[in-house]
This record gives structure tokens, C-alpha cells and sequence, in this order.
């Protein structure tokens, strides 16, 4: 698996999926996952764009075989988006076209925001709306009609116990979540 250095000089890996017989010169995709330490290899070839477009995977820090970042201040959207701007540079490209789904949709925003005159196209799939506008969470309200259901209590135990990760604690991972929705979206502000 590929590797590059970011600015502060970890090692960070990606994936490069294109066909040995795909047109190469349309402007590469940098594919960003969504999901808390999901492994971003759920992208496939994007149903079949890797016929058409180089496509970059991205493996942010804590994802795939790249490590978690040892500080908080790395673990930020913004400190992220400096990483997928160095694979920007690293690859020797100009301009990418941006691919994001769920959570990496932040990511990318992130990085379309501080890199503008990089990002040729911003695709977003499925984003969290809630930071997109300005609107409450309804989360309490919708858990709230879903109590008492087996599957979906069982599903809760989950999420509140967290996803596996190397090198943070469950509880560290959800605080410094709950600590940057809270700082970007004051005005929707978490409530555990």
C-alpha cells in the first residue's frame, strides 16, 4: 500500500484504484470515507468510475494502515484536511475532484475550504445535514420513539460503546467528537 508524508511527519497510506486499461488523463477522484474508523475499501472502484478516473483513496489517521494521530489537535477536520492536501501534492496533481460520503463530507469540506484552487468538483454523498443547516439535532426525539425495540437498543449498546481503535480509549474518541461538533456548530450544540 502506498505511502506519504504529511506536515508533521507521519506516514499516512492510501489506495490508488484505476484499470491498466482506463483512460488515466480525466481528472483524478480523491475519495474520502465516511464512518468512524471505517476502512474506506467499502468504495470498491465507485461502481465502475475507475474506468474512467484514477481514483485516490484516502486512509485518514486512526483508518486502514494509518495510524491514529497521537494529539487532539490532529485528530481536527482542519488538521485532516492538511493531510489530504499533501496527497494532493505528492501524487503531482493540480486540480482532483473531491469525493466524499458521510462523515468525510466534513473532511472535504475542510479541504475544498482551505484549498480551493485544488478542488476542480465537490461531490458530497450523503452528508450529515445537521452542519449544513441550521437546524437542532433531533437525535434524543427520534432515539426516544425507537426505545423498547431489541435491535435497536442493541444497535444504541454499540454506538455508545464505541468504535475499536488503536491508540484512543472509546471514551476520548466520543468526547473529542463531541468537543469539535460543539466547537464548529455552537449553535447545535451535542447533548449526550
Amino acid at each position: 500500500m502506498p505511502s506519504y508524508e504529511s506536515s508533521d511527519g507521519s506516514a499516512l497510506h492510501y489506495d490508488d484504484v484505476r484499470r491498466k486499461d482506463s483512460d488515466g488523463d480525466k481528472c483524478p477522484v480523491i475519495l474520502t470515507g465516511g464512518g468512524a474508523a471505517r476502512r474506506p475499501s467499502y468504495f470498491g472502484d465507485l461502481a465502475g468510475l475507475s474506468d474512467r478516473h484514477r481514483l485516490i483513496v484516502s486512509h485518514q489517521r486512526g483508518v486502514g494502515r494509518t495510524p491514529a494521530p497521537d494529539t487532539d489537535e490532529r485528530r481536527s477536520f482542519l488538521a485532516q484536511a492538511d493531510d489530504i492536501e499533501h496527497l494532493r501534492v505528492h501524487l503531482g496533481l493540480d486540480r482532483v475532484v473531491q469525493v466524499a460520503h458521510s462523515a468525510g463530507t466534513r473532511l472535504t469540506l475542510a479541504c475544498t475550504v482551505q484549498f480551493t484552487l485544488s478542488v476542480a468538483r465537490l461531490v458530497l454523498i450523503t452528508p450529515p445535514a445537521v452542519y449544513l443547516v441550521n437546524e437542532l439535532f433531533d437525535t434524543h426525539t427520534l432515539i426516544g420513539k425507537r426505545r423498547g425495540d431489541s435491535d435497536f437498543e442493541a444497535a444504541l449498546a454499540a454506538l455508545d460503546a464505541g468504535p475499536r481503535l488503536v491508540g484512543i480509549s472509546p471514551k476520548r474518541w466520543r468526547t473529542t467528537m463531541v468537543s469539535q461538533a460543539e466547537d464548529a456548530f455552537p449553535v447545535n450544540a451535542v447533548k449526550r
